[in-house]
């Protein structure tokens, strides 16, 4: 079988565990059982009873997940091995068991990387599995016989993600072996501007769930913080939409101190007026199209 998961924005958030969901069917079921204890004389409070109460269930289900058992999700992509118990009785549905990455691959940093080590420990609610996994740089195409990965620890939640190499060294340089293979350039230049912004996303992609909460109480959809351009242009920049058609983004220079305000407004399905203020002001009218067989680019926000 074969699992997919789609990705979800930086901002986007879980439902509350005390979430219930009723359905209209359900809905109709409880009116109809009440209506027929009505009908059969039963007291009021059985026919309230049943009203407000579901089926009783008493689950106890044993899953060995087999050889064909697929999941991609979140740039994983991996077999699945181990077994899992699913229960279920008065509360809510809860899994306990382990899941063995097997033959995966984990995109990060614009790299395919090997899993070398992988497990999901479940003990309890299905969303708030244990991970534990390493994914590594191929080795054969990594020079000075390092190997640089991604080690994913804790729980789904707030997953702890680092950085590590065999042997050890600092984590620029580590950084460096997992992006390029090799050692940091002696002259460091654009490649340390490189290393340092992606360190820099890295570290932002872990408080998107906050930063999207603040825009929240702040009324502003989807904010996000996180890093745009490349080398000496990287900035740190914040996002949100403040309306419909009106977006506002506010970015500092990694690596020099100029900010940049940017308000792009929506006259029109792919027309947009946009407003940069910074180093310099301008005022641009934008329109997106494709051609036939071309992929959709989506514009920059």
């Amino acid at each position: 079988s074969r699992l997919e998961v789609g990705d979800l924005p930086s901002s986007a958030t879980s439902p509350s565990p005390d979430e219930i969901i009723i359905t209209e069917r359900d809905d109709r079921e409880a009116e109809r059982q009440a209506r027929l204890a009505a009908e059969a004389g039963d007291d009021p409070s059985a026919a309230d009873e049943l009203a407000d109460t579901g089926m009783a269930l008493d689950v106890l289900i044993t899953l060995n997940l087999g050889r064909d058992m697929q999941i991609s999700a979140y740039g994983l992509e991996s077999g699945l091995g181990g077994s899992l118990e699913i229960r279920q009785d008065s509360g809510a549905l809860q899994l306990f068991g382990d899941v063995n990455l097997v033959n995966g691959r984990f995109q990060a940093f614009g790299q395919d990387l090997l899993i070398r080590r992988g497990q999901l420990i479940f003990s309890g609610p299905p969303g708030l599995p244990v991970l534990d996994f390493e994914a590594i740089r191929n080795p054969d195409i990594t020079e000075d016989d390092v190997i640089a990965g991604l080690r994913v620890t804790g729980d789904a939640e707030q997953p702890n993600v680092m950085i590590f190499s065999e042997p050890a060294m600092d984590e620029t340089r580590a950084l460096s072996y997992l992006l390029r293979g090799r050692a940091p350039d002696a002259s460091g230049g654009g490649v340390d501007s490189a290393l340092t912004t992606a360190l820099i996303g890295m570290s932002l992609g872990r408080t998107g769930g906050a930063v999207g909460s603040i825009g929240e109480a702040f009324g502003i959809d989807d904010l996000t913080l996180d890093t745009t351009g490349a080398g000496d242009d990287s900035q740190v920049a914040v996002s949100g939409q403040l309306s419909d058609d009106l977006r506002i983004s506010y970015g500092v220079g990694i690596f020099s101190p100029i900010a940049e305000l940017t308000l792009r407004y929506t006259l029109w399905r792919n027309l947009y007026l946009q407003a940069v203020s910074g180093a310099s002001q301008a005022v641009d009218l934008i329109y997106t199209f494709t051609r036939s067989g071309d992929p959709y680019i989506y514009p920059q926000q």
